[in-house]
């Protein structure tokens, strides 16, 4: 979000940020160009580390768009502070785009006692997404097959994928690139074939699978790397003791 902020803003739009605060008080700044502004709000580390709720936001949601006046305004999800943005966008005949990141998969592992029933699960996990994206002037979502998806799970709403883009200036290929170097950096052996994950280590990426595929192998001439962190980590690490891996799995 920060760097599609920043990517319009260097294109000569006025951008603001609406998010609840990271400390819990609301709070206006300006950080390289981007208006930010970020509601009173209420940490939920007891389910997430990462979770953040706003509090109230309805005053703060209707001074923030009376005084910035947007074109049109961006959503990335369907929880109550995107809510209550568009219900007051709607109020003053702004345009709202949605674009989706959710799956019910992603909060699966933080509400084991309630997502048992899968079926029942998805199903109210789709309901309470669609409720607010049925409601939107167009959706977004990062692939063909993330948009089928929504289309199966009932999305009315006109939606097209619109691929993450990747800044070739910050993600390239250092030359002259030495393999044998970077990998006596972060602890690989420069003989076994490599496997590596990036990205976030959550308990829905089932980077497990992976860990029980090596040890299924038998194997020594292959090495797993896990890049990243999240929620899973601590897991992880404890079933690559438990499978004797700990020589050939690697946590970055």
């Amino acid at each position: 979000m920060i760097n599609l902020a920043e990517g319009l803003v260097k294109r000569g739009n006025e951008v603001l940020l609406l998010l609840p605060s990271s400390d819990g008080k609301a709070k206006r700044d300006i950080i390289n160009g981007v208006q930010i502004q970020q509601t009173n709000s209420v940490g939920l580390k007891f389910w997430h580390p990462d979770a953040i709720a706003a509090i109230f936001p309805q005053a703060i949601v209707q001074k923030t768009i009376d005084e910035f006046k947007p074109d049109i305004i961006h959503i990335h999800d369907h929880y109550p502070l995107s809510v209550c943005v568009h219900r007051y966008a709607r109020k003053k005949k702004i345009k709202v785009i949605g674009t989706n990141h959710f799956m019910p998969e992603n909060l699966a592992p933080h509400v084991n006692w309630i997502s048992q029933n899968k079926t029942a699960f998805e199903w109210v996990m789709w309901k309470w997404m669609l409720n607010l994206f049925n409601q939107l002037d167009a959706v977004t979502a990062p692939s063909r097959t993330a948009v089928n998806i929504l289309r199966k799970n009932g999305l009315r709403t006109p939606v097209c994928p619109v691929s993450n883009g990747v800044n070739l200036d910050r993600f390239h290929i250092q030359q002259p690139f030495d393999s044998k170097e970077w990998r006596l950096r972060y602890g690989f052996d420069t003989e076994r074939t490599l496997f590596l994950f990036v990205g976030r280590v959550d308990g829905e990426k089932h980077i497990d699978v992976l860990l029980h595929a090596l040890s299924h192998t038998k194997n020594d001439n292959l090495q797993l790397g896990i890049v990243g962190k999240g929620t899973d980590t601590e897991r992880l690490r404890q079933i690559t003791r438990n499978l004797q891996l700990e020589h050939l799995v690697h946590f970055t």
